[in-house]
């Protein structure tokens, strides 16, 4: 388990820190962790009833997510977005889950590019 609180569809970032954690799930919930402590979506995941995260099937039902430091975007982790670029989980899929978090959380942007690359040149989704 985490000692750290997660929100489910917080309303708003304030008073999260930079570059926290978060998971998407397939009903468009968005779960942020609210501070970036020392744990993983692994535990993230545990914590939320979801199981081990770290496997295609999972991971293409909960995109795994950071936020883009301070702001109100959040783009792929580490390993959501490895599993793209390995071709071990279908981007549509994780795209069309961005798409139902970003219905049911208008107050965010998401991107299906790693957190740490994006730039002006990439949309959201």
């Amino acid at each position: 388990m985490t000692n750290y609180p997660i929100y489910k569809n917080p309303k708003s970032l304030y008073e999260f820190g930079s570059k926290v954690r978060a998971i998407a799930d397939k009903q468009g919930n968005l779960y942020v962790a609210k501070d970036d402590g020392q744990f993983f979506h692994g535990t993230m995941g545990r914590a939320l009833g979801f199981g081990e995260i770290y496997d295609d099937k999972r991971i293409e039902k909960y995109p795994l997510l950071q936020r883009i430091g301070s702001t109100n975007d959040f783009g792929l982790s580490d390993t959501t977005n490895s599993y793209i670029q390995n071709e071990r989980i279908n981007p549509r899929k994780v795209l069309n889950i961005l798409k139902l978090t970003k219905n049911k959380n208008p107050q965010y942007g998401f991107y299906l590019e790693f957190f740490l690359n994006v730039g002006p040149q990439h949309k959201r989704v």
